[in-house]
């Protein structure tokens, strides 16, 4: 049975080239990182949620408000992203 390496090298040999991994931007990450997430406030208490230091993530998709502590998703980025016209 060959194995997934003896596959590549003889790819190697034979001068296939080897496909490089494609590269991959958040679009969420750019939002965050950009002066536009400075729009994005909590729909609690209206603070302005400041992504860089101002929330505490409790998972892959759950922040806090730093001002009232409120649970948030991210589902109220991803509509400030819809809003804001990122797709």
């Amino acid at each position: 049975m060959e194995s997934i390496r003896d596959r590549r090298n003889k790819e190697i040999e034979n001068g296939i080239p080897r496909i490089s991994p494609l590269s991959f931007e958040s679009i969420t990450e750019k939002f965050l990182s950009s002066s536009q997430s400075e729009q994005i406030k909590c729909p609690t208490c209206g603070n302005v949620l400041d992504f860089k230091t101002g929330v505490k993530w409790y998972g892959p998709d759950t922040f806090t408000c730093s001002r009232c502590g409120r649970l948030l998703s991210m589902l109220l980025i991803h509509r400030a992203l819809r809003d804001l016209g990122f797709k």
